[in-house]
């Protein structure tokens, strides 16, 4: 890990976990470089064999059972195939045994009902979708409630597309500027990255997108830009990265009516982000070069 060889670190980890697959910490390690590497699937095998071994224990926690959910949620979001199908039953399964083994802990109940919205959301069934964020917000007071449960209430919101998602993420980014953290959680959940596996192929693209860019080939970079994002549509670098080539190109060429009308939506598609997020100065330094032509 040190010399920044995540996957072969992940393999040796695997081959560790394989020959003592029991171990807390070594399943814990194994998440944390599955997850820099965007191994959903691996992760979420992980936290599979946490909840077993760690039942009725003293290392049994909601997180464990939360995290399962969560992970086999993204796995499963957009797939209707059979296996798709078991993963959201698998979630769903995993939701409530936490909700029955912790049923005294409010925050718990409530983050469970968040994360079953996404799960079914994800599959297709938005009625279910709306009445698990609707019982959830029944419990949760935004003034009181940890920090854990309202970013879980502000990615539920925003991956539901409710009008308010972006005034929650707002006020949490005014709120919470200086944590590092949470700011980093935020401008995940404003990015709206669907899945690992598109996360995964969207960065591809950017880093050829990128590529494109430095060599001058702008009407390739933008065709790269535009195709990343149609797999992350709300992500915040890549429209910046899409309307830095569309200047460049204007500059070049001059700003056509179509080139403008291009300008003006991947502007439009990023006004939302808090002064907070590390794009913000970028998108602000772009916005000024787009309308000084």
């Amino acid at each position: 890990m040190r010399k920044g060889q995540s996957k072969d670190a992940q393999n040796t980890l695997k081959a560790a976990v394989a020959i003592s697959p029991f171990a807390m910490l070594r399943q814990k390690q194994l998440v944390d470089v599955s997850e820099r590497l965007l191994d959903t699937e691996t992760v979420a095998g992980c936290y599979k064999q946490m909840v077993k071994i760690s039942a009725n224990s003293v290392h049994e926690s909601p997180e464990l059972y939360l995290n399962l959910a969560a992970n086999l949620s993204e796995l499963c979001e957009g797939d209707d195939s059979e296996e798709g199908k078991q993963r959201a039953k698998e979630a769903i399964a995993a939701l409530d045994k936490v909700s029955r083994k912790f049923k005294k802990d409010p925050a718990v109940i409530a983050r469970s009902l968040l994360v079953q919205s996404r799960i079914y959301k994800g599959q297709g069934d938005e009625s279910r979708a709306k009445s698990s964020l609707e019982q959830a917000i029944q419990q949760i007071d935004p003034e009181t409630a940890h920090i854990d449960t309202r970013l879980e209430l502000a990615r539920t919101l925003y991956e539901n597309g409710e009008p308010n998602a972006e005034t929650v993420l707002s006020e949490l980014a005014e709120t919470y500027a200086d944590n590092t953290a949470v700011m980093a959680q935020i401008e995940d959940i404003l990015d709206g990255s669907k899945g690992r596996k598109e996360q995964t192929r969207a960065r591809r693209l950017t880093k050829q997108g990128i590529a494109a860019f430095e060599e001058g080939r702008l009407d390739e970079a933008i065709a790269i830009f535009e195709e990343a994002l149609l797999i992350t549509p709300r992500h915040v670098a890549l429209n910046l990265n899409l309307l830095q080539v569309l200047y460049k190109q204007a500059q070049e060429q001059g700003l056509s009516s179509e080139l403008k009308q291009k300008c003006v939506q991947q502007l439009q598609n990023v006004q939302h982000i808090p002064p907070q997020h590390k794009q913000y100065k970028r998108f602000v330094f772009l916005q000024k070069k787009i309308n000084a032509l």
